[in-house]
Parts: C-alpha cells; sequence; structure tokens
C-alpha cells in the first residue's frame, strides 16, 4: 500500500484546532462565520512553509500518519522536571479531529489538490517531553492503487 513519500518530518509550532462554522445573526438572517484565530494562521503557516519547494501536488490518494505534540501545563512539572505521575496521552481538548481538519485544510493545494485525496489518517496527540517544542511529526505517503 506505500508508495512514493510526500513529507516525512517535523513541523514545530503550537499545533491548533481548525473549529467550526459559527452561527451570526445579523439582520434577521443567520450567517455561517468561520471560526479563525491569530494562532491558527501561525500553525498553518508553519505546516505550509515545511513542506519542500518546489513540491508537485499529487493527484494520489495519500496516507497521513500525525502525532500532535502539545505543550504541557506547568502542573506537569516539579523543580526536578516532569512529574513521575504527569500524563503522556492528551485527553482533554483540543478535540483530534479539529486537530486534523486544521492540518488537512492547511495542505490542501500544497501537497494534494483536495482533502478528499487522504484515503487513511492515523492520529494521536500527546504531550511534550520537557526539552522538546510543540509540533507534530508528520509522515505523507502516496498510497499505490
Amino acid at each position: 500500500m506505500n508508495g512514493r513519500i510526500l513529507f516525512d518530518g517535523y513541523v514545530a509550532g503550537r499545533p491548533t484546532p481548525k473549529g467550526s462554522f459559527k452561527p451570526i445573526k445579523s439582520a434577521g438572517r443567520v450567517w455561517l462565520k468561520p471560526d479563525s484565530s491569530d494562532a491558527l494562521s501561525a500553525w498553518v503557516a508553519n505546516l505550509r512553509a515545511a513542506i519542500p519547494t518546489p513540491h508537485d501536488v499529487t493527484q494520489s490518494a495519500v496516507s497521513v500518519d500525525v502525532t500532535f505534540f502539545l505543550a504541557r501545563p506547568k502542573k506537569h512539572y516539579t523543580k526536578k522536571g516532569i512529574r513521575p505521575d504527569a500524563p503522556v496521552w492528551v485527553s482533554k481538548k483540543p478535540d483530534i479531529d479539529k486537530l486534523q481538519r486544521a492540518l488537512l485544510d492547511a495542505l490542501t493545494g500544497v501537497v494534494w489538490h483536495d482533502d478528499e485525496q487522504v484515503v487513511q489518517i492515523e492520529a494521536r496527540k500527546c504531550w511534550c517531553a520537557r526539552e522538546s517544542e510543540p509540533g507534530c511529526m508528520l509522515n505523507i505517503t502516496e498510497v499505490a492503487e
């Protein structure tokens, strides 16, 4: 099932979820406004900048494997480092599907024409090790037909 590797590496930055549309009521009508933020814009820019250029946008089906690394809260630390009982996995917000949405939308037009080409995705979210920077380890591979 494996084909050509399109990207394999670490993307530094704060993984930021892409939220849903927010309903805004104005003049008796309801408008759907995309949820966005400066943090999301910065994360999208980091993802796009990580892809080497020139890079051909693939027409093929692709597989995505991603591990999101999120900054640990202060309560995970003691003066000597990470608490022994501090969790490895992030089991709270941000939702993993919204992190995936931000990633897939950011790479549309950069790696693939449309995120509908993603036929397989494996994703996980965990806390950073003390010495590591937030970001994601990302592998994108064309799927052989």
